[in-house]
């Protein structure tokens, strides 16, 4: 097996490279990573239940990294002229601290508070690894919504055949491995539940 970058790429700003690198596919031409960045902003908007945004009118998005603190802020602009911020907290083996993810929130929505152009934000929580579902639900009170491990492989797994490129490809099977590592997590837990 040949090496992966991501064995060893494990920090939170690779991450937030690597997510970043894949929207900005969303502003190119190659066939099938345009097509992927945009199912990956879909799915974004679908875990938000934002049925009433249409894709197809998105020309064009601008990334923002490291922005007042908030790892990505993508901003999409649409046929209409109207934005849409969408704050994505990115973590790897750490949780989220210190009410960050409401002042993130708070920040986007003073910032843009006297432009009528720009929509009320998003917020993503980007977690590939195994969370409880504590956790998970703190996140959501928030009005965050987890992107989890396995939405992103499906979401790969649809393009892994098609896209000949490293990066997709190794972060495709870092992923993978991490799901594996997750699911023995999930079956060690059960196995001590049902012991005590």
């Amino acid at each position: 097996m040949k090496p992966n970058i991501f064995k060893y790429a494990t920090s939170e700003l690779s991450q937030d490279a690597v997510i970043c690198w894949m929207f900005e596919w969303a502003n190119t031409e190659d066939k099938y990573l345009n097509r992927f960045s945009y199912d990956f902003i879909k799915a974004i908007l679908d875990l938000h239940r934002c049925a009433f945004i249409d894709i197809n009118k998105l020309v064009g998005i601008k990334l923002k990294k490291q922005y007042n603190s908030i790892d990505i802020l993508l901003q999409l602009t649409f046929e209409d002229n109207s934005i849409l911020p969408i704050i994505i907290e990115s973590k790897t083996y750490t949780q989220e601290h210190c009410n960050q993810l409401k002042r993130y929130y708070n920040f986007v929505l003073s910032e843009n508070k006297h432009n009528e152009k720009v929509l009320a934000p998003l917020g993503v929580y980007y977690n590939p690894g195994f969370m409880y579902e504590n956790e998970i639900n703190s996140i959501e009170k928030e009005g965050y919504r987890v992107f989890k491990t396995d939405k992103m492989i499906k979401l790969m797994k649809k393009y892994i055949d098609k896209i000949e490129n490293d990066i997709f490809i190794d972060y495709y099977r870092y992923l993978r491995s991490i799901e594996v590592k997750e699911e023995e997590l999930r079956n060690l837990i059960k196995e001590e539940v049902l012991i005590n």
